[in-house]
C-alpha cells in the first residue's frame, strides 16, 4: 500500500485506477531492492497507461516461489521488442523525448536487482491488450504472530 501511495500523485492527473497490494506476501530478498523494483514497474505502468486506464498490482505463490505482477491496460508492446526491454537504454519508442520517458535504465536495474536476489523477471504482452511485468522470488514462510489466530466463525459471548 505504501508503494502505491508513492505513485498516487502521478495517477491523479491521468485519472488512473490503481488496485492491489503486496500485504501478506513473503519473499526472501532485500526489502529496499524489492520496493525499488516495484516502484520502477509502477512508474512505467503510469507512463504508458492512457488516461482513464487501470493498473493492478498483485502477488501470489507461483511454482514454489512468490510472483509479483504489475499489469496495465496500456497499448501493449509488440513482440519484437519484448526480448530487449531489460537491456540498458533500450526504449520501445526511440523517438520519445528523454524528458517524457526516463533514461531507459529502470528495467535494466530491476533485472539486476531481482537476479541478485535469486529471482527472475519478465514481461508478457500482446499489442492492444495491456502489459504484465512480473518477477519471481524465493518465498519465505509467514512470520510467526505473537497473537493467536483469529477464528472468523467463532461467535463472541
Amino acid at each position: 500500500a505504501a508503494t502505491i501511495r508513492l505513485v498516487t500523485p502521478l495517477t491523479r492527473d491521468k485519472k488512473l485506477t490503481v488496485t492491489g497490494d503486496l500485504a501478506g506476501s513473503h519473499v526472501l530478498g532485500d526489502a529496499d531492492w524489492i520496493e525499488q523494483v516495484v516502484i520502477n514497474l509502477l512508474d512505467n505502468a503510469v507512463k504508458y497507461t492512457p488516461a482513464g486506464g487501470t493498473i493492478k498490482l498483485s502477488a501470489a505463490p507461483h511454482a514454489g516461489r512468490t510472483r509479483v505482477e504489475v499489469w496495465n491496460s496500456g497499448p501493449g508492446i509488440e513482440a519484437q521488442h519484448l526480448d530487449r526491454l531489460f537491456e540498458r537504454f533500450y526504449r520501445v519508442d526511440a523517438g520519445r523525448a528523454r524528458g517524457d520517458g526516463g533514461t531507459g535504465l529502470g528495467l535494466a536495474i530491476s533485472k539486476h536487482l531481482i537476479e541478485a536476489m535469486g529471482g527472475e523477471i519478465g514481461v508478457a504482452s500482446e499489442a492492444g491488450k495491456g502489459v504484465t511485468f512480473w518477477f519471481d522470488l524465493p518465498g519465505a514462510p509467514a512470520p510467526a504472530s505473537a497473537d493467536p489466530p483469529v477464528n472468523p466463525t467463532a461467535s463472541e459471548s
